[in-house]
């Protein structure tokens, strides 16, 4: 259903029927429309137990993630494993009953960074760190990306945190809702 949607939602972007667009996807997995090249339409796809997440972006590339908090028992395994030298001392020090929300926090950014460069889940999430206060910079894979990406969370509900990423030091998030 959510690949129906997005069809959806990127026919009335590029004014066109849903089943005239076409996808492609990079040697990570990212899809895109053929068209993006031309237009420069971009997007970006996320779901999590019965919420969908869409990211439509124009001359930009964007990324997006969206999680379900649960209780999460490897939380600090994971961080452990996977996140920076920056957010493992940060994580160890959080009060416990934190732990868990910043962790997803955490992850939705981190993931929606890795999309939005089109690596995935091949970025080492160690190799950049994110702060756990909203839209504060983070320190991304290259030096360069400091300036060239953003990251801000995006608010669903009291279940879910999620965040998108985007080319660019601006970003401005229009929401809507799909009933």
């Amino acid at each position: 259903m959510a690949r129906g949607v997005l069809r959806l939602i990127l026919s009335r972007y590029m004014n066109t029927s849903p089943t005239e667009l076409t996808f492609t996807h990079n040697e990570y997995g990212k899809p895109s429309l053929n068209a993006c090249r031309g237009n420069r339409l971009c997007f970006n796809v996320s779901h999590s137990a019965e919420r969908v997440l869409y990211a439509v972006a124009y001359g930009r590339e964007v990324g997006v993630d969206i999680e379900y908090i649960r209780p999460f028992e490897n939380a600090e395994e994971i961080v452990e494993r996977f996140f920076s030298e920056q957010e493992k001392v940060e994580f160890r020090n959080l009060p416990s009953q934190l732990k868990n929300n910043t962790f997803f926090i955490w992850w939705t950014r981190k993931e929606a960074y890795a999309k939005a460069i089109g690596l995935g889940m091949s970025v080492p999430f160690d190799n950049f760190s994110v702060s756990s206060i909203s839209d504060e910079p983070f320190t991304p894979i290259r030096c360069e990306d400091a300036t060239r990406w953003i990251i801000k969370d995006v608010k669903v509900d009291s279940k879910y945190v999620a965040a998108v990423a985007a080319e660019g030091s601006k970003m401005n998030l229009y929401f809507w809702r799909w009933v």
